[in-house]
């Protein structure tokens, strides 16, 4: 019974959970809805923010050792002696005491070292954040290109559906031989499958949103499409090192590595007070009764009631060197720390400057694929009045026709390949996308 309502609250949250899904689709999925969706129900996140909360236990439990102990103790117990007087003999103890360590060079330290890691906890969260954050990015700006090369597609094969019956139109009419107009259909027939092929991709990428996101599978998921104009896309890419001094200061994978040379500082401080006396302070009170007393129970509790208290000093002299390897351990782990933090200022540098190249070379390729399609366009429109009218075969027809394809093709290419490089690098800054 005591398992329902947890269950009740489950089923609770699943219902609203869904409801909060199915809500969403009917309105449609933006970048930021897809991003504050995964945020919350993500798989990887939830585990993120229970190893933050553990921190936050550790961190209590640490201060918890300033407090004092109290404990209390009974023993009671039944001896047989076949051969005595008497034979048996019950007896019984209890013992209330306290203790409380007044002086403990270390324990200052484990708060502190406490502290930093339920710190380093929270970096780890806000990690796991970005990491989902530029996952639901990669694979929006994915289903947008996707949906945006079906419509690329499925326009040839519109096209080339037209000029196959014109072929056949032809080929009855003794045009054009057989072989041209078999070329022509199995164009057709290949384009067909890159449409097909190209709806198989924007299905795949939106099960792979579903599952970022923590909701059923909808290979047909509603994605609002954003819109990118020349503009967009070629925005001005900020400077990389302006990019990589916002970033230190933001980014948890640098903040991180801080902490843990913060961590092992409070390590060495930790192992030098290995060398520290500990002084502690303890008190109890207790009694005592016996089956074989002529007293009355009360009577045994008063008479053998006792009281004591003391304090207790402990001063190490030689510890077999423990002490010394653990401070020689806690700076090695200083060295160690140092070294990944300038490894991870390295890789967040070469990662920002790889961004920042791409997106250089995508605006690039753009403007390139922008001239040749438009080229490209009115070359094919060319020679499609001259295939009208039978002065192009169909071989010359089909090249002109693959030739802007594949420019369309590397227009889309470099017009996503540049948005979502430069969303990249907004977000390595900590600012918004476009």
């Amino acid at each position: 019974m005591a398992s329902a309502p947890r269950f009740l609250i489950l089923a609770v949250a699943s219902f609203f959970t869904a409801v909060s899904a199915v809500s969403q689709e009917a309105s449609g999925w933006t970048l930021q809805s897809c991003i504050d969706y995964a945020l919350e129900n993500n798989f990887d996140i939830q585990l993120s923010k229970v190893d933050k909360q553990v921190a936050d236990v550790e961190l209590k439990s640490a201060k918890g050792t300033w407090l004092p102990s109290l404990s209390f103790s009974s023993n009671q117990s039944f001896g047989n002696h076949p051969y005595g007087d008497p034979e048996n003999s019950y007896s019984g103890s209890y013992n209330l005491s306290a203790n409380w360590t007044v002086f403990d060079g270390s324990r200052t330290s484990a708060i502190d070292i406490a502290k930093v890691s339920q710190q380093s906890a929270n970096e780890s969260f806000a990690q796991s954040k970005n990491s989902v954050i530029q996952d639901v990015l990669n694979i929006y700006i994915q289903i947008l290109y996707c949906d945006e090369a079906v419509k690329i597609q499925q326009n040839a094969l519109t096209t080339l559906e037209a000029q196959r019956d014109r072929s056949k139109g032809l080929y009855k009419a003794g045009s054009i031989s057989i072989s041209d107009y078999a070329q022509v259909e199995a164009q057709y027939s290949a384009q067909n499958y890159s449409v097909i092929s190209a709806q198989n991709s924007a299905r795949d990428y939106r099960m792979q949103l579903c599952q970022l996101m923590g909701i059923p599978v909808d290979l047909s998921l509603n994605i609002v499409a954003a819109t990118y104009d020349s503009s967009a896309v070629l925005a001005a890419i900020p400077d990389y090192m302006m990019v990589y001094q916002s970033a230190l200061s933001v980014r948890p994978e640098v903040k991180s590595r801080e902490l843990a040379i913060e961590s092992a500082d409070y390590g060495i401080k930790s192992a030098r007070a290995g060398y520290y006396p500990t002084l502690s302070m303890g008190a109890s009170v207790g009694t005592a009764n016996g089956e074989k007393s002529s007293l009355s129970f009360v009577d045994q509790v008063k008479n053998n009631w006792s009281n004591s208290v003391g304090m207790s000093l402990n001063v190490p002299i030689l510890t077999g060197r423990k002490n010394k390897s653990a401070l020689e351990k806690a700076k090695l782990r200083k060295s160690s720390s140092e070294i990944e933090l300038q490894n991870a200022k390295d890789q967040l540098l070469w990662t920002i400057e790889r961004i920042w190249l791409n997106a250089i070379n995508a605006q690039t390729n753009y403007k390139a694929a922008k001239a040749k399609v438009k080229a490209v366009e009115q070359s094919y429109e060319l020679v499609s009045k001259q295939f009208e009218v039978g002065l192009k075969n169909p071989t010359d027809l089909l090249a002109q026709k693959d030739e802007l394809l594949s420019a369309q093709q590397a227009l889309l290419q470099s017009k996503y390949t540049a948005i979502y490089n430069i969303n990249l690098l907004r977000f390595y800054a900590g600012e918004s996308f476009l």
